[in-house]
């Protein structure tokens, strides 16, 4: 079995090239002033080094066991791209109440860690999903030499976020910083207004990477059913810019290889594509009759 459509146009892959990279700069920029932080501002709150040392390291591996809940939330949801959009729109709205934790001044420790843990859980989760959307997404000639070029991009754009995160703290603590500088930056902003500004420039940054995922296209992806029920347990899927499913970068895989007389088999298109919906498809079935 598999399964032809037409090719995206050079615009729609500009356009897909374009909006990949918009999200890992937003999305290096989140990490450099958000994620980064949380120690210190654990520290920044008086909870001591233990506890700045557990955050660094528990809601990470909390993070780690709640992914494997991934791919059935991805199942349930039927696209990779809204299943990464809703990750990210958590971690957005998980900054809000770091942003007034900082405000006030207090944070309770558990809140702190269940805070973190999600946020963690929703990133490790969105990253198979990602690599697995946009490895579909690109033509395999030039998947190789854009993801060297965006990885690069996406360093530098860290180590920017790391230094502008910072600056900001350093004018939370003024005194601190000319100790260390040899000079009075000239600006008191209060550490914890410090804090709330990274925290805050952090979200609007990720909140800046739903419109770029929003943008992306997808590649197409349909799913075969026997009588209601799918016979597919990895979909068949059609990458950009390519005309069949023998080379997709995610093969389909056959759970279900026998039909009966009369069992009703149909399509469901998961998956539409960045411009092309679905249009142009041909499902080619090869099969042999049993005696």
């Amino acid at each position: 079995m598999t399964g032809r459509a037409r090719t995206h146009d050079h615009r729609t892959l500009r356009s897909d090239l374009h909006n990949c990279t918009g999200d890992g700069v937003t999305h290096a920029f989140m990490v450099g002033l958000g994620e980064t932080n949380f120690p210190l501002f654990a520290l920044a709150l008086g909870k001591g080094d233990a506890v700045a040392g557990l955050v660094a390291t528990v809601p990470q591996l909390v993070g780690a066991v709640l992914q494997t809940c991934a791919p059935w939330a991805i199942e349930r949801i039927g696209s990779p791209r809204r299943w990464i959009m809703l990750c990210a729109t958590i971690q957005v709205l998980g900054f809000v109440p770091m942003v007034i934790a900082a405000l006030v001044g207090a944070m309770p420790t558990w809140m702190l860690f269940a805070v973190s843990s999600v946020y963690w859980a929703v990133n490790l989760g969105a990253a198979p999903a990602w690599n697995t959307w946009v490895g579909a997404l690109f033509p395999r000639r030039i998947r190789v030499r854009y993801f060297g070029w965006r990885s690069r991009i996406y360093q530098v754009s860290i180590m920017g976020a790391l230094l502008v995160g910072g600056v900001v703290l350093m004018l939370g603590d003024p005194g601190r910083a000319q100790r260390m500088l040899g000079f009075d930056m000239g600006v008191d902003l209060g550490l914890m207004t410090a804090f709330a500004t990274v925290f805050a420039i952090a979200g609007l940054c990720r909140f800046s990477s739903l419109w770029y995922l929003k943008h992306q296209g997808e590649a197409k992806g349909l799913d075969l059913r026997k009588n209601g029920t799918t016979v597919l347990s990895t979909k068949l899927s059609v990458d950009a810019s390519e005309k069949t499913s023998y080379t997709a970068a995610t093969p389909a895989v056959i759970s279900v290889s026998s039909f009966a007389i009369d069992d009703e088999v149909t399509v469901d298109f998961d998956q539409v594509g960045s411009t092309i919906a679905g249009t142009g498809v041909k499902l080619i079935f090869f099969w042999t009759r049993t005696p």
